[in-house]
């Protein structure tokens, strides 16, 4: 389970156990995972209005993605390195990998990036609004992605959010659907 940076490391952590031939966990559940460290999708720049995130500036040595992948490095050397699977896992093999439920905010800036990897898994989008979830519909996916209507990143830690509660429930409907 990981949110955010946590996400990025549940699932290069899933790709490493592949790799190496080792047993995959139950399941993992990411809540808007950092998929992809390039900030190259449009919703980093359509959702800066609605999200509480600070963009990246990229000549910052200081820029939290420069520092995550190769502290001191020029720009370029950095820029090189995000596309490799265990730094930006959007590009990561998930064949063989343990099941994964994904939920993410509608106008969280990390969005199109989470779409993106949801997509590549061949997962279904529920979206969701309000404090109802639906239930675990899919549970012979392997993949449930779960978007929440006007909700910014890792929303579940506000009050507030009637889709907090939404999205607390269908945590406890996935855990309860694993065989």
């Amino acid at each position: 389970m990981g949110d955010s940076a946590g996400g990025n490391l549940c699932l290069c952590l899933l790709q490493m156990l592949k790799s190496l031939n080792l047993t995959q966990p139950k399941a993992a559940i990411l809540f808007s995972p950092w998929c992809d460290l390039s900030f190259t999708s449009d919703s980093w720049k359509r959702n800066i209005p609605y999200d509480f995130i600070p963009v990246p500036n990229f000549d910052d040595v200081l820029c939290d993605n420069r520092m995550y992948v190769a502290p001191g490095k020029k720009f370029e050397e950095v820029k090189k390195m995000l596309g490799h699977p265990l730094i930006s896992p959007l590009h990561g093999d998930y064949e063989g990998c343990a099941p994964m439920y994904i939920q993410s905010g509608e106008v969280e800036l990390l969005v199109d990036d989470i779409d993106a990897l949801a997509k590549k898994l061949g997962a279904h989008e529920t979206y969701i609004k309000g404090r109802s979830h639906p239930g675990i519909s899919h549970s012979s996916d392997k993949v449930i992605y779960e978007k929440y209507a006007g909700m910014v990143h890792i929303f579940f830690l506000f009050d507030m959010a009637d889709e907090k509660h939404a999205a607390i429930k269908g945590v406890g409907n996935y855990v309860r659907s694993l065989k």
